[in-house]
């Protein structure tokens, strides 16, 4: 039904990409509570990085601003 080689590419660059660059001496958020993962969880997670890192989804940062992550079980309960 859908072609996996076409979702597996980035969309055409637009000029309205841009970068978010924060403000020079700004107080950054308070830093989050670290939840440790499962050995399970933590080598889910790293394969789903380095595959989106692959497709050139996502990009490595330098960021101190992290993203929140979930995890949902699937039917066969596998993350």
């Amino acid at each position: 039904m859908f072609s996996k080689n076409k979702s597996e590419r980035m969309p055409i660059w637009k000029l309205y990409n841009h970068a978010i660059d924060f403000v020079e001496d700004t107080t950054l958020p308070k830093l989050a509570k670290v939840y440790p993962l499962s050995l399970v969880e933590r080598n889910s997670l790293n394969m789903w990085i380095n595959k989106e890192l692959r497709k050139r989804y996502i990009q490595p940062s330098t960021s101190l601003i992290a993203a929140l992550f979930f995890f949902v079980k699937k039917h066969n309960g596998s993350l």
